[in-house]
């Protein structure tokens, strides 16, 4: 009788356990990727930002450019992606304006 229970709770709870955790990753997760781009002497990224969120429309800001953790300021770009909307379900790939203070290729954050 106990195996018959607990096949029954568990055939219940594995799909509900499933299903919450997907539906959490689908509604609040916004991903964002990058690599860096040069042309001449100027470094810029390139960001793949992918909006997994299947309700929420969401507006972009600013960038801020650091090391250490934060702990040094690079930049801040308060124009290349500002007021973009990222729509649910959708992909952007946006290309942004060269970093100050970044001239070589092992200076990238």
């Amino acid at each position: 009788m106990r195996a018959w229970v607990w096949a029954t709770l568990s055939a219940g709870i594995i799909p509900i356990v499933i299903f919450t955790f997907r539906w959490f990753l689908l509604t609040t997760d916004v991903l964002v990727g990058y690599g860096w781009k040069w042309e001449g002497t100027n470094c810029h990224p390139s960001f793949d930002i992918r909006n997994r969120s299947s309700s929420k429309t969401y507006a972009l800001g600013n960038i801020a450019y650091t090391r250490h953790k934060g702990q040094e300021i690079l930049g801040l770009d308060n124009k290349s992606i500002w007021g973009h909307e990222l729509k649910p379900g959708t992909i952007s790939y946006l290309e942004v304006a060269p970093v100050p203070k970044v001239t070589s290729i092992g200076e990238c954050p």
